[in-house]
């Protein structure tokens, strides 16, 4: 719910930006360029979409921070890379009642990354969503 990632944002950042979600199919995603926060609610993602997503994560330059309920252990065994856990947060599912913990993650800033200026080159799925 709105309720549940305002509070997940309030932990990430003090003024947070325009969010918006988009619905579409992952593993056709190319890139997540121009997309600064992946929210991935992946309980129960197969581990080839799991991998597919740390693969885009992972090479891109402006997606620098991961909210995720798998554990960081998980997350780096289908291939995330450099992640620094940053808290937790207890979320409650509005219809069934049950609460699951997100952990918000930072992508640990590499040499390479402090130089380049990133061109947007948004995915066709993101592209109503970028501003």
């Amino acid at each position: 719910s709105i309720k549940n990632l305002s509070k997940i944002m309030a932990n990430v950042q003090s003024s947070p930006p325009p969010v918006s979600f988009v619905e579409g199919n992952m593993l056709e995603v190319k890139s997540l360029e121009g997309i600064d926060l992946l929210y991935s609610f992946d309980c129960l993602f197969p581990p080839m979409l799991l991998s597919h997503m740390a693969m885009l994560f992972n090479e891109s330059s402006t997606t620098r921070v991961l909210i995720s309920y798998c554990s960081q252990s998980s997350l780096e065994n289908v291939g995330y890379k450099d992640l620094i856990l940053m808290g937790k947060v207890t979320v409650s599912m509005s219809g069934s009642k049950e609460s699951k913990t997100a952990s918000i993650f930072v992508k640990k800033k590499r040499r390479c990354d402090l130089s380049l200026t990133p061109v947007i080159d948004a995915d066709n799925l993101f592209q109503g969503a970028i501003r």
